[in-house]
């Protein structure tokens, strides 16, 4: 019988087919050392190319990321604000024009107030029924204009009781208390007005040599403790000076204290009013004639 035999055109397909599989092995092993080379000497090349600049960006937006974190407060909505008369919370509302408080805030916030400025907001009676209700969890303060609402809602923020307050009724009840605001009406500081507290803790934040540059009299602070009542920001700055007022309680009048302040020191700290974030963010002063 005769041996069947492959043809030589064949073999020489077998042969290519042969090595092109070994010439590919061949490789694989190759790139598998570059691979290694590159690997143990990545430390040493130097950090040049479009992928290291990517990478770069990544890991200083993740840095950057982490110190913002590290850097903002507690979550101030899980002790809420601290009202303590009307005119923090018409200092609040000048900022961000919606304030909530829970429950048990608003009957603090309540009982601090004079009986004619607590029964502007809501009279005794329907605040005795609301009391009585359980599914009453917090209260929405909104200004709208010339009018302020005062929502009680439950926890689901279905309405149960709402009153409407015009501003000025308010204006005239506190100025027969103990005196309001003037702020408000000031061009230079409408809608930059902060709470004391806010700006206390926001001041702290500050370095030493900050808090001297910003207000050069510390002094002044201790003598006022807990009667200042706000601080406003002029909106303009003029020859490297930034206004500041400082309204104080004194017995039954407000009086305002005005400095110029380093406007450096006031850039630093509405940086850290905004990074409070209880307040609306306020833009830096503008210098004067821009």
């Amino acid at each position: 019988m005769k041996k069947p035999h492959l043809s030589a055109k064949i073999l020489g397909l077998l042969a290519v087919f042969l090595l092109l599989v070994v010439l590919e092995g061949f490789f694989d092993w190759i790139e598998i050392g570059m691979g290694e080379v590159m690997r143990l000497t990545n430390r040493f090349r130097p950090q040049i190319g479009r992928l290291w600049e990517e990478e770069a960006k990544d890991l200083s937006g993740e840095e950057r990321v982490s110190q913002l974190l590290e850097d903002l407060p507690a979550d101030s909505s899980a002790t809420g604000t601290i009202l303590r008369d009307l005119g923090d919370l018409l200092g609040v509302l000048s900022l961000r024009q919606r304030q909530t408080i829970q429950r048990d805030e608003f009957l603090q916030f309540y009982r601090r107030l004079g009986q004619k400025e607590a029964q502007t907001l809501v009279g005794a009676e329907k605040l005795y029924s609301l009391f009585r209700n359980p599914e009453w969890q917090r209260v929405n303060f909104t200004l709208h204009g010339d009018q302020l609402a005062v929502l009680f809602v439950d926890g689901f923020e279905r309405l149960l009781h709402e009153t409407y307050v015009p501003v000025d009724s308010l204006y005239s009840v506190s100025e027969s208390s103990y005196g309001f605001s003037t702020l408000v009406s000031d061009d230079r500081f409408a809608g930059r007005i902060v709470p004391a507290q806010v700006f206390y803790r926001a001041f702290d934040r500050l370095s030493a040599k900050q808090r001297q540059a910003l207000l050069p009299d510390l002094y002044q602070l201790i003598e006022w403790g807990n009667d200042l009542k706000a601080v406003a920001i002029s909106r303009v700055a003029d020859f490297g000076r930034v206004e500041l007022a400082f309204e104080v309680k004194r017995t039954d009048v407000l009086k305002t204290v005005i400095i110029d302040a380093n406007a450096a020191a006031v850039s630093s700290l509405i940086t850290k009013l905004n990074a409070l974030g209880e307040t609306a963010p306020l833009m830096m002063p503008i210098e004067k004639g821009q």
